[in-house]
């Protein structure tokens, strides 16, 4: 990632197929945009944090890669909520 850009951040919410948590983790970990990888309890199994640079990075990295993770059932995409976009008048 190119250093003195804004980054940007997302984070999404796994559900993974049964029994493959650890699996899916350690794929997700060798992913280069993402950040942050965490198995959690609930109604998800893993959350990870991506860090972007553009709108067509975090697509690739969501769509590009991540959907060829297996055992990937189901994302839910969070992008975090900074000043910039107070800034240009959204919130």
């Amino acid at each position: 990632m190119a250093s003195g850009a804004a980054t940007k951040v997302a984070w999404v919410l796994i559900e993974v197929e049964p029994g493959m948590e650890r699996e899916v983790y350690q794929q997700l970990l060798e992913l280069e945009n993402i950040t942050e990888t965490h198995i959690v309890f609930g109604p998800k199994d893993i959350v990870v944090k991506i860090e972007f640079l553009s709108e067509r990075e975090m697509t690739e990295t969501l769509i590009g890669k991540m959907r060829m993770v297996s055992g990937i059932k189901d994302t839910t995409t969070c992008l975090l909520y900074t000043s910039d976009a107070a800034d240009e008048g959204i919130g």
